[in-house]
């Protein structure tokens, strides 16, 4: 009897450690889940967060704008600017700009230079203002001239005698010094007399 009785309290007694075993494995297994989910759920946060500031941030672009503005300079505007952001950022028009022929709502999308041309130049030859590539907002020369005070890279290219490199210098000095007359390219390197002999009836200011 004895002997029933202590098998009956040992069985009793494995099934209870069994069952407190079973219960302390679940609730340890609970919170870990708990835990892992919980970190799962922050990081997908976070990530979400990075990637959606990531695509809201425009991209900025570099524009250089210079003639009749009150102070011509590079500024920086998020892609997709239009072009009177940028005039504002540098103080505006002056009074001597063609504003009429100003195309103010051009949209800027990549990095450019702008020339701003003035009510004399557009009597003088310029059909219209308009923003160009990388170069200008100035049209071509009525006459079929190409003005060195605005015309492109590639329309500079196109005198004779004038390569990619010379075209740059004459892009380079105009930006510090506009050409007052035809001959005032002389005093860019490269240009002699004899090479502008070759192109003073194709050139004008």
């Amino acid at each position: 009897m004895k002997t029933k009785t202590r098998n009956v309290i040992y069985t009793a007694a494995f099934v209870i450690v069994v069952v407190i075993g079973l219960i302390y494995k679940l609730f340890l297994s609970g919170r870990t889940d708990g835990i892992y989910f919980s970190s799962n759920e922050s990081d997908a946060s976070d990530a979400s967060l990075f990637v959606t500031e990531s695509e809201s941030r425009p991209l900025m672009i570099s524009v250089y704008i210079c003639g009749a503005v009150e102070e011509p300079g590079v500024y920086e505007v998020p892609g997709g600017s239009i072009l009177n952001d940028v005039v504002v950022m540098s103080g505006g028009l002056t009074e001597e700009a063609a504003r009429e022929n100003i195309d103010l709502v051009k949209i800027l999308n990549e990095n450019v230079s702008v020339y701003i041309p003035t009510e004399d130049e557009i009597d003088e030859g310029y059909s219209s203002a308009i923003t160009i590539g990388a170069v200008t907002v100035v049209q071509e020369s009525s006459s079929g001239l190409i003005n060195i005070n605005s015309g492109s890279l590639q329309e500079l290219m196109t005198l004779p005698g004038i390569g990619e490199a010379t075209a740059e210098a004459i892009i380079s000095y105009r930006e510090q010094t506009p050409f007052e007359k035809t001959e005032d390219i002389m005093n860019v390197s490269g240009i002699g007399e004899s090479k502008y002999g070759k192109i003073k009836d194709l050139i004008c200011v």
